[in-house]
């Protein structure tokens, strides 16, 4: 079921427990929900991003609300603007690392 899967690998992604991680499960179940998205996605991604950018567990939910009015206003699914800020990361870092061994 969604709900046990959203909290195994939540708490496993993000060590959350107790109510933090009861608070974020229902908030990706209901954004997952909202968005007609796979929850695995949302999660697989969504936790990629708040690691990539180093999101501090007390700004996760902020960012995930940001990440929805993000996609309500481009038309682009959660999942896909969690992997474009996740791969623009690592195009500025490819980026960043070839300017600093040229000689």
């Amino acid at each position: 079921d969604e709900v046990s899967t959203a909290i195994a690998e939540l708490n496993t992604r993000l060590g959350l427990s107790g109510k933090p991680l009861q608070a974020m499960a229902k908030q990706m179940l209901n954004l997952a929900r909202i968005t007609e998205t796979d929850i695995n996605a949302v999660i697989r991604t969504s936790t990629r991003l708040f690691g990539d950018w180093d999101v501090a567990v007390e700004d996760q939910a902020q960012t995930l609300d940001y990440l929805f009015k993000v996609s309500q206003s481009t038309g682009v699914g959660i999942d896909k603007l969690s992997d474009m800020a996740s791969m623009n990361l690592f195009t500025r870092t490819i980026a960043l690392t070839s300017s600093q061994s040229k000689p």
